[in-house]
């Protein structure tokens, strides 16, 4: 199931039946090239898949115009043990999910689409005014919406060591885009995000993690752009897991809302460097979130060198 120069084609593993979905095949891929501790190459093409799983020294290679698409029922996705917004639950997992693995390297221009408007339109309806979100509005329960609308997000790194994601496109998540949740050693680099106008679509969301990098990556999203985060009120006062030893570098920050510490800091968040970062018609440059209730210290934060063209808030508090 490899190619002379060994690398594992993923499409060695498909077979001659009429099935629409991917997901076998592309885990199969992904099994075998763990084992081997070989790199397992996706060829440009569109799979249909609901939630993958990498394991201990996966590699993967997207070639361009290789397009993972997310499908539309979330019963592709199981729930999983994870948190959301600050909250340890179970919630469906992500597209792709990098769980208590390490040594992880994810790469190429590919691109991972949600069919984010499947979900956003259960969310808030066609028109954004309706849906269930309008049904929480109504009860004075907006906050609970997040949680209650269960959505996938499109890359997922939990309890994940020794990681790089580097050259994809991610496109209309449902939920979040790409989220680190107490995991250390993360580099990011060079992520496209694109078209993600719904709900919650936060780019990169760095929650109770270290030593993370987030470097030359462009992002349009639909709320934060980039969020660092570390625990909800008493659940993340209980795991006391904090953010540290994070730098944000050489980004385009686009339509969204900038770069974001909290609103979730109950553990707190400390020693975070960002600089040379280029901000285009964003609502937000840098915003600090938190409330009375929350707690948490945010402390040690750096922040150079930015450049803002036609945003509205520079800096918000």
């Amino acid at each position: 199931m490899r190619t002379k120069k060994g690398i594992i084609n993923a499409l060695n593993f498909k077979t001659n039946d009429t099935q629409q979905d991917d997901t076998i095949i592309l885990q199969k891929a992904i099994d075998q090239g763990a084992k081997e501790h070989l790199p397992v190459f996706i060829p440009k093409g569109i799979y249909l898949v609901g939630a993958l799983f990498l394991k201990d020294k996966s590699h993967l290679i997207f070639e361009e115009g290789a397009v993972l698409k997310g499908r539309t029922d979330i019963e592709a996705f199981p729930e999983i043990d994870t948190r959301v917004a600050g909250v340890e639950m179970k919630w469906p997992a992500a597209i792709l999910n990098v769980l208590s693995a390490k040594d992880i390297l994810i790469e190429g221009k590919g691109i991972i689409d949600g069919q984010g408007d499947h979900w956003w339109e259960l969310y808030w309806g066609k028109d954004q005014k309706s849906g269930t979100r309008a049904e929480y509005d109504q009860k004075g329960l907006r906050w609970i919406a997040d949680y209650a609308i269960k959505r996938p997000r499109a890359c997922l790194l939990y309890h994940a060591e020794h990681v790089v994601v580097r050259d994809l496109i991610f496109q209309k998540s449902g939920f979040w885009n790409l989220q680190i949740t107490y995991s250390n050693d993360v580099l990011v680099e060079k992520v496209i995000i694109r078209n993600n106008d719904g709900p919650s679509t936060d780019g990169i969301d760095i929650d109770s993690s270290t030593n993370v990098r987030v470097y030359e990556c462009d992002l349009a999203c639909g709320d934060d752009c980039i969020a660092i985060k570390s625990g909800r009120d008493g659940n993340g006062a209980r795991v006391n897991r904090k953010s540290s030893r994070i730098e944000v570098a050489r980004c385009k920050i686009r339509s969204g809302y900038g770069v974001t510490i909290g609103s979730e800091v109950s553990a707190g968040v400390s020693d975070v460097y960002i600089h040379d970062i280029d901000f285009f018609q964003s609502d937000c440059g840098i915003r600090m979130k938190s409330s009375k209730e929350r707690g948490g210290v945010i402390e040690n934060i750096r922040v150079e060198n930015l450049n803002m063209i036609d945003v509205h808030f520079l800096f918000l508090g």
